[in-house]
């Protein structure tokens, strides 16, 4: 039996555009959100969002991992070490200012999204993203 086509996630979930969408979408949401002074209800949530994920997923999107639980976790962890390291950055310059640490995070985003969108219209190509390593546990032992 056919399904209806509103009901069939599966090909939009393993879109190579879905990333890169949403990734475009929070950062002009926080960005808006930030630099407008609004008081949105989920504000703290989609700070969250954006400084935990998308940063990370951003670079991590050009490597092309096939194991999304390590896409994930690479991302998280890519996303506190750049605001972790842009803050230190700027402390120790004595240029602090959390406004100029998002709109670096936003321009951090928004290059792994054009980079990503590149490589999906074959307009650039990336030696990584086309040699995907497979982690097997024979490939282990």
């Amino acid at each position: 039996m056919k399904m209806p086509a509103f009901t069939n996630y599966s090909r939009l979930l393993n879109s190579a555009w879905l990333w890169p969408a949403i990734l475009s979408a929070s950062a002009l949401a926080i960005a808006a959100i930030f630099f407008t002074d609004s008081q949105f209800a989920l504000r703290s949530l989609l700070a969250l969002w954006f400084l935990l994920v998308c940063p990370g997923m951003a670079v991590v999107q050009i490597f092309d991992v096939q194991d999304p639980l390590l896409e994930w976790v690479l991302s998280s962890a890519l996303s506190i070490s750049l605001a972790g390291i842009i803050s230190t950055i700027q402390i120790y310059t004595g240029t602090w200012s959390p406004a100029v640490a998002l709109w670096i995070l936003i321009g951090i985003t928004l290059a792994g999204v054009l980079i990503q969108s590149m490589l999906n219209l074959k307009l650039i190509s990336w030696p990584v993203s086309q040699a995907s390593i497979a982690v097997t546990r024979e490939a282990r032992e």
